[in-house]
Protein backbone atom coordinates (compact mmCIF):
# COMPACT_ATOMS: atom_id res chain seq x y z
CA UNK A 1 0.00 0.00 0.00
CA UNK A 2 1.29 3.23 -1.01
CA UNK A 3 -0.99 6.31 0.93
CA UNK A 4 -4.55 6.66 1.60
CA UNK A 5 -5.82 10.01 0.99
CA UNK A 6 -9.35 11.44 3.24
CA UNK A 7 -11.89 13.42 1.57
CA UNK A 8 -13.31 16.09 2.21
CA UNK A 9 -9.86 18.00 3.49
CA UNK A 10 -10.44 19.75 6.88
CA UNK A 11 -14.09 20.09 6.84
CA UNK A 12 -15.81 23.18 8.98
CA UNK A 13 -19.02 21.28 10.45
CA UNK A 14 -21.54 21.79 12.98
CA UNK A 15 -22.53 20.32 15.57
CA UNK A 16 -25.13 16.72 14.60
CA UNK A 17 -24.43 17.62 11.17
CA UNK A 18 -23.36 14.15 9.58
CA UNK A 19 -20.76 14.40 7.41
CA UNK A 20 -19.95 11.62 4.69
CA UNK A 21 -16.24 11.58 4.84
CA UNK A 22 -14.29 9.05 1.88
CA UNK A 23 -10.89 7.23 1.51
CA UNK A 24 -8.82 6.96 -1.49
CA UNK A 25 -6.78 3.88 -1.62
CA UNK A 26 -3.51 4.05 -3.62
CA UNK A 27 -0.51 1.46 -4.51
CA UNK A 28 2.97 1.57 -4.66
CA UNK A 29 2.58 2.47 -8.44
CA UNK A 30 0.28 5.14 -7.65
CA UNK A 31 -2.70 3.15 -9.32
CA UNK A 32 -6.25 3.14 -6.86
CA UNK A 33 -6.43 -0.15 -5.61
CA UNK A 34 -9.43 -1.42 -3.18
CA UNK A 35 -8.62 -2.78 0.65
CA UNK A 36 -10.91 -2.77 3.32
CA UNK A 37 -10.47 0.59 5.40
CA UNK A 38 -11.12 0.99 9.06
CA UNK A 39 -12.03 4.38 10.52
CA UNK A 40 -11.30 5.55 13.96
CA UNK A 41 -11.86 8.86 15.92
CA UNK A 42 -9.48 10.96 17.80
CA UNK A 43 -12.09 11.52 20.36
CA UNK A 44 -15.37 9.50 20.52
CA UNK A 45 -17.09 12.20 22.69
CA UNK A 46 -16.80 14.92 20.27
CA UNK A 47 -17.53 13.02 16.81
CA UNK A 48 -17.96 9.18 16.25
CA UNK A 49 -17.46 7.67 12.77
CA UNK A 50 -18.58 4.58 11.55
CA UNK A 51 -17.89 3.56 7.49
CA UNK A 52 -16.55 7.46 6.85
CA UNK A 53 -19.75 8.50 8.42
CA UNK A 54 -19.17 11.13 11.23
CA UNK A 55 -21.34 12.26 13.64
CA UNK A 56 -20.34 15.67 15.15
CA UNK A 57 -21.22 15.77 19.14
CA UNK A 58 -19.40 18.99 20.25
CA UNK A 59 -17.55 21.75 19.64
CA UNK A 60 -14.04 20.86 18.87
CA UNK A 61 -10.99 19.47 16.28
CA UNK A 62 -11.17 16.16 16.03
CA UNK A 63 -9.00 14.02 13.60
CA UNK A 64 -10.17 11.32 11.58
CA UNK A 65 -8.36 8.44 10.55
CA UNK A 66 -8.65 5.88 7.35
CA UNK A 67 -6.35 3.09 7.81
CA UNK A 68 -5.57 0.26 5.42
CA UNK A 69 -3.06 -2.02 5.76
CA UNK A 70 -1.28 -0.44 8.45
CA UNK A 71 -1.29 3.05 6.22
CA UNK A 72 -3.17 5.50 7.69
CA UNK A 73 -4.72 8.90 5.94
CA UNK A 74 -6.41 11.49 7.97
CA UNK A 75 -8.18 14.79 8.15
CA UNK A 76 -9.02 17.17 10.83
CA UNK A 77 -12.88 18.10 11.41
CA UNK A 78 -13.56 21.48 12.87
CA UNK A 79 -16.72 21.72 14.92
CA UNK A 80 -18.95 24.15 16.16
CA UNK A 81 -22.18 24.49 18.12
CA UNK A 82 -24.39 26.77 16.03
CA UNK A 83 -25.69 29.78 18.51
CA UNK A 84 -29.75 29.91 19.09
CA UNK A 85 -31.31 33.07 20.05
CA UNK A 86 -33.78 32.49 22.90
CA UNK A 87 -37.52 34.41 22.73
CA UNK A 88 -40.87 34.00 21.17
CA UNK A 89 -41.99 33.86 16.99
CA UNK A 90 -45.84 34.40 15.97
CA UNK A 91 -47.36 31.77 13.24
CA UNK A 92 -49.04 33.14 10.61
CA UNK A 93 -50.64 30.00 10.20
CA UNK A 94 -51.00 26.49 11.50
CA UNK A 95 -47.94 24.05 11.56
CA UNK A 96 -48.03 20.79 10.40
CA UNK A 97 -44.65 19.85 10.94
CA UNK A 98 -40.95 20.99 11.50
CA UNK A 99 -37.39 20.16 10.73
CA UNK A 100 -34.09 21.06 11.87
CA UNK A 101 -31.35 21.95 9.51
CA UNK A 102 -27.97 20.76 11.38
CA UNK A 103 -25.86 22.68 8.23
CA UNK A 104 -27.80 25.81 8.35
CA UNK A 105 -29.10 26.41 11.57
CA UNK A 106 -32.47 27.07 10.35
CA UNK A 107 -36.20 25.47 11.24
CA UNK A 108 -38.64 24.15 8.28
CA UNK A 109 -42.04 24.63 9.29
CA UNK A 110 -45.01 22.94 7.04
CA UNK A 111 -47.90 25.48 6.87
CA UNK A 112 -50.62 23.54 4.63
CA UNK A 113 -52.69 26.80 4.77
CA UNK A 114 -50.03 28.75 2.82
CA UNK A 115 -49.25 26.20 0.83
CA UNK A 116 -45.42 26.84 1.64
CA UNK A 117 -42.54 25.81 3.80
CA UNK A 118 -42.05 29.12 6.87
CA UNK A 119 -38.12 29.20 7.25
CA UNK A 120 -36.81 30.28 10.73
CA UNK A 121 -32.95 31.52 11.27
CA UNK A 122 -32.56 30.31 14.54
CA UNK A 123 -29.30 32.31 15.65
CA UNK A 124 -31.77 35.37 15.25
CA UNK A 125 -35.23 34.06 15.43
CA UNK A 126 -36.59 35.77 12.09
CA UNK A 127 -38.24 34.41 9.09
CA UNK A 128 -36.38 34.25 6.08
CA UNK A 129 -38.30 34.00 2.42
CA UNK A 130 -40.31 30.95 2.67
CA UNK A 131 -40.36 28.16 0.33
CA UNK A 132 -43.31 27.87 -1.97
CA UNK A 133 -45.07 24.85 -3.04
CA UNK A 134 -47.42 23.64 -5.48
CA UNK A 135 -49.60 21.33 -3.42
CA UNK A 136 -50.12 21.67 0.33
CA UNK A 137 -46.98 20.61 2.92
CA UNK A 138 -47.24 18.19 5.50
CA UNK A 139 -44.44 16.08 6.89
CA UNK A 140 -40.91 17.44 6.70
CA UNK A 141 -37.30 15.86 7.20
CA UNK A 142 -34.18 17.01 6.29
CA UNK A 143 -31.07 14.16 4.39
CA UNK A 144 -27.56 14.30 5.29
CA UNK A 145 -27.29 14.90 1.42
CA UNK A 146 -28.56 18.23 1.90
CA UNK A 147 -32.16 17.82 0.51
CA UNK A 148 -35.27 19.29 2.52
CA UNK A 149 -38.42 16.10 1.81
CA UNK A 150 -41.80 17.48 1.99
CA UNK A 151 -45.00 14.96 2.11
CA UNK A 152 -47.85 16.43 -0.06
CA UNK A 153 -50.88 14.79 0.54
CA UNK A 154 -52.65 16.14 -1.82
CA UNK A 155 -49.91 14.81 -4.78
CA UNK A 156 -49.72 11.29 -3.48
CA UNK A 157 -45.74 12.25 -3.99
CA UNK A 158 -42.78 13.54 -1.84
CA UNK A 159 -40.77 16.59 -2.84
CA UNK A 160 -37.12 17.07 -3.04
CA UNK A 161 -36.28 20.71 -2.59
CA UNK A 162 -32.37 20.99 -2.61
CA UNK A 163 -31.53 23.21 -0.42
CA UNK A 164 -28.26 24.53 -1.90
CA UNK A 165 -29.82 25.47 -5.27
CA UNK A 166 -33.85 25.32 -4.01
CA UNK A 167 -34.31 22.94 -7.06
CA UNK A 168 -37.75 20.48 -6.94
CA UNK A 169 -38.03 17.24 -8.01
CA UNK A 170 -40.98 14.87 -7.10
CA UNK A 171 -40.95 11.26 -6.33
CA UNK A 172 -44.78 9.95 -6.83
CA UNK A 173 -45.25 7.03 -4.65
CA UNK A 174 -46.69 3.65 -6.57
CA UNK A 175 -50.71 3.60 -6.00
CA UNK A 176 -52.42 0.20 -5.71
CA UNK A 177 -55.36 1.76 -4.20
CA UNK A 178 -58.83 2.59 -6.34
CA UNK A 179 -58.45 5.52 -4.58
CA UNK A 180 -56.10 8.52 -4.94
CA UNK A 181 -53.40 8.46 -1.95
CA UNK A 182 -51.79 10.49 0.02
CA UNK A 183 -48.50 10.90 1.95
CA UNK A 184 -48.38 12.43 4.96
CA UNK A 185 -45.19 11.64 7.31
CA UNK A 186 -41.42 11.36 6.01
CA UNK A 187 -38.49 10.41 7.71
CA UNK A 188 -34.86 10.56 5.76
CA UNK A 189 -32.68 7.69 6.90
CA UNK A 190 -29.00 7.10 6.90
CA UNK A 191 -28.88 4.60 3.45
CA UNK A 192 -30.10 6.73 1.11
CA UNK A 193 -33.77 5.94 1.34
CA UNK A 194 -37.25 7.47 3.50
CA UNK A 195 -39.70 6.16 5.56
CA UNK A 196 -43.25 7.32 4.18
CA UNK A 197 -46.42 6.78 5.49
CA UNK A 198 -49.19 6.30 2.86
CA UNK A 199 -53.38 6.25 2.84
CA UNK A 200 -56.63 6.50 0.79
CA UNK A 201 -56.72 10.19 0.43
CA UNK A 202 -61.05 10.05 0.27
CA UNK A 203 -60.62 7.78 3.71
CA UNK A 204 -58.91 10.27 5.84
CA UNK A 205 -56.59 7.96 8.46
CA UNK A 206 -57.84 4.99 7.45
CA UNK A 207 -55.85 1.97 5.65
CA UNK A 208 -52.77 3.63 6.02
CA UNK A 209 -49.10 2.01 5.20
CA UNK A 210 -45.81 2.18 5.98
CA UNK A 211 -43.43 2.69 2.97
CA UNK A 212 -39.66 2.97 1.93
CA UNK A 213 -38.40 4.88 -0.91
CA UNK A 214 -35.32 5.26 -2.59
CA UNK A 215 -34.17 8.82 -2.97
CA UNK A 216 -31.44 7.98 -5.05
CA UNK A 217 -33.37 6.22 -7.92
CA UNK A 218 -36.31 8.29 -7.04
CA UNK A 219 -38.26 4.83 -7.45
CA UNK A 220 -41.61 3.87 -6.31
CA UNK A 221 -42.20 2.04 -3.11
CA UNK A 222 -39.85 -0.46 -2.68
CA UNK A 223 -41.34 -1.80 0.82
CA UNK A 224 -44.24 -1.60 1.48
CA UNK A 225 -45.94 -3.71 3.90
CA UNK A 226 -49.53 -3.00 4.26
CA UNK A 227 -51.07 -1.74 7.91
CA UNK A 228 -55.04 -1.66 6.68
CA UNK A 229 -57.40 -0.94 9.22
CA UNK A 230 -54.97 1.14 11.49
CA UNK A 231 -55.93 4.98 11.67
CA UNK A 232 -52.68 7.00 11.42
CA UNK A 233 -48.94 6.56 11.56
CA UNK A 234 -46.89 9.09 13.51
CA UNK A 235 -42.75 8.72 12.54
CA UNK A 236 -39.92 10.25 14.50
CA UNK A 237 -36.41 9.45 14.00
CA UNK A 238 -32.94 9.32 15.87
CA UNK A 239 -30.34 12.27 14.67
CA UNK A 240 -28.05 10.11 13.46
CA UNK A 241 -30.77 8.88 10.75
CA UNK A 242 -30.32 5.22 11.24
CA UNK A 243 -33.40 4.55 13.23
CA UNK A 244 -37.03 5.48 13.12
CA UNK A 245 -39.90 4.90 15.31
CA UNK A 246 -43.36 3.89 13.33
CA UNK A 247 -45.97 4.33 15.69
CA UNK A 248 -49.81 3.27 14.95
CA UNK A 249 -51.69 6.02 16.72
CA UNK A 250 -55.01 3.96 16.22
CA UNK A 251 -54.21 0.57 17.42
CA UNK A 252 -55.15 0.83 21.06
CA UNK A 253 -54.74 -0.58 23.42
CA UNK A 254 -52.10 -0.52 23.81
CA UNK A 255 -50.74 1.76 20.69
CA UNK A 256 -48.48 -0.98 18.74
CA UNK A 257 -44.29 0.63 17.51
CA UNK A 258 -42.16 -0.89 15.44
CA UNK A 259 -38.59 0.43 14.42
CA UNK A 260 -36.98 0.87 11.17
CA UNK A 261 -33.12 0.24 10.52
CA UNK A 262 -31.25 1.67 8.13
CA UNK A 263 -28.30 -1.04 8.62
CA UNK A 264 -30.50 -3.44 8.11
CA UNK A 265 -32.98 -1.99 5.64
CA UNK A 266 -36.02 -3.64 7.14
CA UNK A 267 -38.74 -2.86 10.38
CA UNK A 268 -38.67 -4.51 13.52
CA UNK A 269 -41.83 -6.74 14.09
CA UNK A 270 -44.49 -4.46 15.33
CA UNK A 271 -45.08 -4.93 19.62
CA UNK A 272 -46.79 -2.69 22.38
CA UNK A 273 -46.27 0.27 23.83
CA UNK A 274 -48.15 2.55 25.42
CA UNK A 275 -52.36 2.42 26.30
CA UNK A 276 -53.03 5.41 24.24
CA UNK A 277 -54.85 6.26 20.94
CA UNK A 278 -52.37 9.14 20.61
CA UNK A 279 -49.08 8.99 20.92
CA UNK A 280 -45.93 11.17 20.77
CA UNK A 281 -42.61 9.65 20.11
CA UNK A 282 -39.13 10.81 20.17
CA UNK A 283 -35.63 9.22 20.31
CA UNK A 284 -32.34 10.59 21.21
CA UNK A 285 -29.70 10.98 18.46
CA UNK A 286 -28.37 7.25 18.19
CA UNK A 287 -31.78 5.69 18.84
CA UNK A 288 -30.41 3.49 22.12
CA UNK A 289 -33.39 5.22 23.96
CA UNK A 290 -36.99 6.00 23.04
CA UNK A 291 -39.64 8.42 24.10
CA UNK A 292 -43.70 7.55 23.62
CA UNK A 293 -45.65 9.83 26.08
CA UNK A 294 -44.58 9.18 29.28
CA UNK A 295 -42.97 5.70 29.11
CA UNK A 296 -39.04 5.14 28.65
CA UNK A 297 -37.94 2.50 25.91
CA UNK A 298 -35.15 1.00 25.07
CA UNK A 299 -34.02 1.35 20.94
CA UNK A 300 -35.69 -2.01 20.61
CA UNK A 301 -39.05 -0.80 22.16
CA UNK A 302 -38.03 -2.71 25.24
CA UNK A 303 -39.87 -0.90 28.54
CA UNK A 304 -37.54 0.74 30.75
CA UNK A 305 -39.60 3.04 33.16
CA UNK A 306 -42.25 5.13 33.43
CA UNK A 307 -41.12 9.37 33.55
CA UNK A 308 -44.48 11.29 33.95
CA UNK A 309 -43.88 13.76 35.73
CA UNK A 310 -46.78 15.06 38.19
CA UNK A 311 -49.74 16.47 36.02
CA UNK A 312 -49.23 14.80 33.15
CA UNK A 313 -52.22 13.81 30.88
CA UNK A 314 -50.31 12.31 28.04
CA UNK A 315 -49.54 14.49 24.89
CA UNK A 316 -46.52 16.11 23.72
CA UNK A 317 -43.07 14.76 25.23
CA UNK A 318 -39.77 14.57 23.52
CA UNK A 319 -36.09 12.78 24.66
CA UNK A 320 -33.46 14.99 24.71
CA UNK A 321 -30.73 14.14 22.55
CA UNK A 322 -28.19 12.84 24.75
CA UNK A 323 -31.05 10.46 26.03
CA UNK A 324 -30.64 12.08 29.50
CA UNK A 325 -34.01 14.29 29.93
CA UNK A 326 -37.45 14.19 28.86
CA UNK A 327 -39.65 17.12 28.30
CA UNK A 328 -43.23 16.77 29.11
CA UNK A 329 -46.19 19.61 28.60
CA UNK A 330 -47.99 19.94 31.56
CA UNK A 331 -50.83 22.39 30.78
CA UNK A 332 -49.38 26.16 29.86
CA UNK A 333 -46.09 24.79 31.02
CA UNK A 334 -42.98 21.73 29.73
CA UNK A 335 -41.43 19.99 32.19
CA UNK A 336 -37.97 18.45 32.19
CA UNK A 337 -37.56 15.26 34.09
CA UNK A 338 -34.18 13.36 34.48
CA UNK A 339 -34.94 10.12 32.59
CA UNK A 340 -32.42 8.03 35.05
CA UNK A 341 -33.70 9.08 38.33
CA UNK A 342 -37.11 10.07 37.38
CA UNK A 343 -36.73 13.92 39.19
CA UNK A 344 -38.26 16.61 38.06
CA UNK A 345 -37.09 19.79 37.31
CA UNK A 346 -38.10 23.52 37.23
CA UNK A 347 -40.79 23.96 34.97
CA UNK A 348 -40.64 26.34 31.88
CA UNK A 349 -43.76 28.70 31.08
CA UNK A 350 -45.65 29.13 28.30
CA UNK A 351 -48.06 31.42 27.21
CA UNK A 352 -50.80 28.21 25.72
CA UNK A 353 -50.78 24.66 25.97
CA UNK A 354 -48.10 23.38 23.73
CA UNK A 355 -48.93 21.73 20.69
CA UNK A 356 -45.32 20.07 20.00
CA UNK A 357 -42.08 19.62 21.71
CA UNK A 358 -39.10 19.22 19.99
CA UNK A 359 -35.16 19.10 20.99
CA UNK A 360 -32.54 20.70 18.67
CA UNK A 361 -30.33 17.81 18.01
CA UNK A 362 -27.58 19.74 18.89
CA UNK A 363 -29.09 19.52 22.15
CA UNK A 364 -28.48 23.31 22.32
CA UNK A 365 -32.41 24.23 22.38
CA UNK A 366 -35.99 22.97 23.40
CA UNK A 367 -38.87 24.38 20.36
CA UNK A 368 -42.28 24.25 21.90
CA UNK A 369 -45.03 24.92 19.19
CA UNK A 370 -48.74 26.39 20.44
CA UNK A 371 -51.49 27.41 18.44
CA UNK A 372 -50.41 30.92 17.62
CA UNK A 373 -46.56 31.25 17.93
CA UNK A 374 -42.98 29.05 18.52
CA UNK A 375 -41.27 29.65 21.82
CA UNK A 376 -36.98 29.01 21.69
CA UNK A 377 -35.89 27.58 24.95
CA UNK A 378 -32.03 27.54 25.15
CA UNK A 379 -30.64 24.57 26.80
CA UNK A 380 -27.83 23.94 29.12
Amino acid sequence: MGSVTVTPASPAVNVAQLVQLRATLYGRSGANVNRPISWTSSDTSKATVSDGMVFPLASSAVTVRATSEGVVGSTVLTITLPAVASGTLPLATPVADLAYDTRRNILYLSQPDSQRVAVVRLSTLTYDAPIALTSRPAGLDVTAEDTLLVALPDSGAVALVGLANQSTALVRIKNTSVYSIAVDAVMATANRRAVISVRPNQLTGLGTRLGVINLDQRTDAENDPDLSGFPLVALARSADHQRVLAMLLGACCPARGAVYSSRSGVFSAFSNTVSSYGASGSADRFGSRMLINGTLFSGSLAVLADRSPSGYQGGPSVIAADGRTGYFAVDNTVVPVNLDTGASGSSIALTSPPTRLFVLPTGAALIALTATDLTVVPLP
